[in-house]
């Protein structure tokens, strides 16, 4: 069996994971995978699972053929996880392993994503598709009606767990059980960002490194949800340019073009989020007494 250590960032989408992702990999005792999702152990039938290689197909072994390099602590993060049985199940078998959460206030998260998959995933046919009529089928768990709204080829299934995703609890619940909560780190988002430096003291205390090795960006901002000028060109760039030309300093060139600056809500979605935001306040509670001091519930009020 492995004796390497393995640090997962196990969720949420559209959390600030890229960001801290990318942070923690700018440490010589963290050794981050050649991609930020290798996607090797999400459930079967999961329309995000890596084909090529994963868990069901290729075993334990395979998965560490997605780094290269020195001795140090595995980084990957799959951010899909949080609510999947197969690494629940599976990657306490890896050895030393612990995992990170970094939550968002719920109903902020969920508006996150789906401007993100509306706008700079160009996922939805219809350009007048709102928020409101998003929730209202997640509420009805219309998957059928999802798919409907979705282009030609596109799964509806991850879309359809978001308002799931946010009842971090539920989740949470069954990690800990699985793996200990002293293998486990909760942040939250809006926290984080307020001292990423202090949190990192945490976090580097935690897994027993360096504190100081950190070279990176601090406001740096890592894959935001922007408005897109050309939404469909976004989509066909990003699936064909080859990675070799995916630099710096043409994306500040790209964006400087297509950029329209941040998405903000209307006065419309503001109140679909309030309404969100009291569906999930008993779920954070609950995360609340999970987790104790370590979840600060008046960043999310």
């Amino acid at each position: 069996m492995p004796s390497e250590k393995y640090l997962f960032i196990a969720g949420a989408p559209k959390s600030g994971t890229s960001f801290l992702f990318e942070l923690l990999s700018s440490n010589n005792d963290i050794l981050c995978s050649k991609v930020k999702e290798t996607n090797y152990f999400l459930d079967e039938g999961h329309p995000l699972l890596n084909e090529k290689k994963n868990f069901h197909k290729d075993g334990l072994g395979a998965f560490d053929s997605f780094f290269q390099g020195r001795d140090a602590w595995r980084l990957e993060a799959s951010v899909h996880m949080m609510n999947q049985t197969c690494p629940l199940e599976n990657l306490m078998q890896l050895g030393d392993v612990k995992i990170i959460f970094l939550l968002r206030e719920p109903a902020s998260r969920i508006y996150s994503s789906f401007l993100f998959s509306k706008n700079n995933l160009n996922l939805f046919k219809n350009p007048d598709f709102c928020f409101e009529d998003f929730v209202a089928i997640l509420k009805r768990g219309d998957l059928n009606e999802l798919g409907k709204e979705m282009r030609a080829g596109i799964r509806p299934d991850v879309l359809m767990g978001e308002l799931s995703m946010g009842c971090y609890a539920l989740h949470i619940r069954e990690w800990i059980r699985g793996f200990e909560k002293k293998n486990i780190r909760l942040l939250q988002y809006e926290k984080f960002m307020e001292d990423v430096e202090t949190e990192l003291t945490v976090i580097s205390d935690w897994l027993g490194i360096d504190g100081k090795g950190f070279v990176f960006e601090f406001n740096k901002v890592v894959n935001p949800t922007r408005k897109i000028g050309d939404p469909q060109f976004h989509m066909v760039l990003k699936k064909w340019m080859p990675n070799f030309l995916r630099t710096e300093f043409l994306k500040k060139i790209y964006f400087a073009w297509q950029d329209d600056g941040l998405l903000e809500a209307s006065k419309k979605d503001e109140v679909v989020i309030r309404a969100l935001k009291e569906y999930y306040i008993p779920y954070n509670l609950e995360l609340k007494k999970i987790m104790g001091l370590e979840l600060d519930l008046k960043y999310w009020e």
